[in-house]
């Protein structure tokens, strides 16, 4: 019975901004991965384990989030308020990366399911969107980074 308060005791504990946390970054890794499963291949919800489909359903969302999280991620925490907790900020900025993510990987799955293409057209237009959004960042990064290397080589220069 102590176990059972002390379960509650520590669900008392959670705050607001954890739960949305979790709620946000669970629907955002696994439903999309789920849409596009059921899909383009609805038998194998049947076939396969619940803890296999949940695999492959995060499987699908995942790369796209972890490409998000280190390109996008410093980014944000150089924008986060400094009002905030470091903990608060965490759970903000992989809450706008989850979500982010999440409409990446439904656009092309809406395209796909408006025109009735398969499953290779999917792939396709998840690639060309994830490289139309990387590209800016990549290369703001790169001008960057070729200024500051221009800046001291004049520095260095008599």
């Amino acid at each position: 019975m102590s176990q059972f308060k002390d379960i509650v005791e520590n669900i008392k504990k959670i705050s607001g901004l954890q739960i949305s946390f979790l709620l946000i970054f669970v629907a955002s890794s696994i439903c999309p991965g789920i849409l596009a499963v059921w899909y383009f291949n609805p038998e194998l919800i049947k076939e396969i384990s619940s803890f296999l489909f949940l695999l492959l359903a995060v499987s699908i969302t995942l790369p796209i989030f972890a490409l998000n999280f280190f390109v996008l991620g410093d980014k944000f925490i150089n924008t986060a308020p400094e009002s905030l907790s470091l903990s608060e900020q965490f759970y903000i900025i992989i809450s706008i990366i989850s979500l982010f993510s999440m409409m990446i990987v439904l656009s092309p799955l809406f395209v796909v399911f408006i025109f009735s293409l398969s499953a290779k057209w999917f792939v396709l237009f998840l690639a060309i969107l994830r490289l139309l959004i990387l590209i800016p960042h990549v290369s703001e990064e790169v001008v960057e980074t070729l200024r500051e290397l221009n800046k001291s080589r004049t520095k260095n220069k008599p």
